[in-house]
């Protein structure tokens, strides 16, 4: 691989490093400590031209790994980007005092809140965009027998299909679309920023909070509502938790398929962390039970 991956780079690879961590699809490596080099298939190749073009954008205006080049040969694509000194929040956020948690979570939300205020998507049609993500999911959560494994899935579709109004008002912007703990790197008790920009995409705000409760309240809540709080300082939202609720909903609908291609030994942890989600429909209006916010 040191071989293939010299032709890339002008400088002499002195080191490289397999990542292994993650649920991508693509091989990762280190180089030399400074750089990340992403394999990808050519058929993927399109796909990450817009993600190089997100990324640098993203740069411009908020925290986060740069992006320096998008190359191909004629077996694959190389996506390098920068190496960031730290580990992900994953790794440490638990080793920070509750109030710390919180404030992080107000630090990574203020990131995004640039990210979303530079970049709107004033014409974005809304409701065809929920209402298409509903009907897929719905669809291939019947095709694969979802109720097999989650009873509720049924009572789910009917709140989220009576209630997916509440979302049509929500503004349109571009999203990272996997920001959360995981992929964020943390160093000396510092915020450095995001990474992996592979599911970039146009949407609701709430998108960039879609990871929220299934992945950062399971591990901190108090960064999770640290998360929530900063980006209500930043952004007024009339009826938040009724749509932050009614989202969180929509998104249990298509978990499961998804868990099960990319997280199948996962499946009963995820079933766990639907129906927990599922509580929150005798108050949709409320915040969810973990959050410690002041909202």
């Amino acid at each position: 691989m040191k071989m293939n991956l010299q032709k890339i780079f002008k400088d002499e690879i002195k080191s490289i490093l397999k990542i292994e961590k993650g649920f991508s699809l693509d091989e990762k490596y280190i180089i030399n400590g400074k750089y990340i080099v992403r394999i990808i298939s050519l058929d993927r190749y399109e796909q990450f031209k817009e993600v190089f073009r997100v990324q640098k954008a993203f740069e411009k205006v908020a925290l986060c790994q740069k992006a320096f080049e998008l190359t191909k040969d004629e077996v694959c694509g190389y996506y390098i980007t920068e190496y960031i000194k730290g580990k992900n929040g994953l790794e440490v956020i638990e080793g920070f005092s509750n109030d710390k948690q919180y404030e992080l979570g107000k630090v990574a939300a203020k990131e995004i809140v640039k990210f979303h205020k530079a970049y709107p998507i004033n014409n974005f049609d809304m409701k065809t965009h929920l209402d298409n993500y509903l009907n897929s999911k719905i669809q291939l959560a019947l095709e694969i027998n979802v109720k097999a494994l989650l009873p509720e899935i049924d009572e789910i579709i009917t709140l989220v299909s009576n209630n997916i109004h509440h979302l049509y008002s929500l503004k349109g912007v571009q999203t990272h679309a996997d920001y959360h703990l995981f992929n964020m790197i943390f160093h000396k008790g510092d915020y450095k920023g995001v990474i992996d920009f592979e599911r970039v995409r146009p949407g609701p705000i709430l998108t960039d909070f879609r990871n929220n409760t299934p992945h950062n309240s399971k591990i901190s809540p108090y960064f999770a509502s640290g998360y929530i709080d900063g980006y209500l300082e930043e952004v007024e939202i009339n009826d938040f938790f009724l749509m932050y609720n009614i989202y969180d909903l929509l998104l249990t609908i298509a978990a499961i398929p998804w868990v099960q291609k990319f997280d199948s030994k996962s499946i009963d942890k995820n079933i766990q962390v639907i129906q927990s989600i599922y509580e929150q429909k005798d108050n949709l209006q409320g915040s969810p039970k973990w959050y410690v916010g002041k909202y």
